[in-house]
């Protein structure tokens, strides 16, 4: 991972910036190898199936991972470590799905790690796993909820927030 010195003159500096990629790059990594632990030890607690259920909007008492979710995980895991990814600091999160290696990650959440790493998965699942973001409805909150009602269950396999919010939440990252 390098940090590839290119963000907005408005961006301003931000103290070791590199750092803070890095960091996210490598906790982005490490809950990620977590979260696919938890899913594949099959021994969720009640709260980790709660989140679950929530975030793949599943009845609350399924007890059953969705088909795909470990592999949307582990793909977006391969595709961090075999890409040499850059990321540039500006004023949006943003992933282009044909440029396997620059994220853009926001000023506002770099700053943060816990919040660095839940946008650097996010943004990486667009690349190496093919999601979406279906809005506001997708979109969630510091809060670990969805911003808007009206995400589906037909949605919520390929949405871009539910993987990073679920990868941190069995990872055991505070969102803040």
């Amino acid at each position: 991972m390098t940090y590839d010195g290119a963000y907005s003159e408005g961006a301003g500096q931000i103290q070791n910036l590199d750092v803070k990629a890095h960091d996210a790059y490598r906790s982005a990594k490490a809950d990620l190898r977590a979260a696919i632990a938890v899913l594949q030890g099959g021994q969720l607690t009640q709260a980790q199936w709660a989140h679950v259920n929530y975030y793949f909007k599943l009845d609350p008492q399924n007890t059953n991972i969705p088909a795909g979710v470990i592999g949307k995980l582990q793909a977006t895991l391969d595709g961090i470590k075999a890409n040499q990814l850059k990321v540039r600091v500006m004023f949006f999160n943003f992933a282009k799905p044909t440029d396997k290696k620059l994220i853009t990650i926001a000023k506002a959440q770099i700053l943060n790690v816990n919040q660095a790493v839940r946008f650097f998965i996010h943004e990486c699942t667009h690349i190496y796993a093919d999601t979406d973001d279906h809005s506001e409805r997708g979109y969630g909150n510091n809060q670990g909820t969805y911003r808007q009602p009206g995400l589906t269950p037909e949605e919520a396999p390929n949405n871009a927030d539910t993987y990073a919010y679920l990868t941190v939440q069995l990872a055991g990252r505070a969102l803040l």
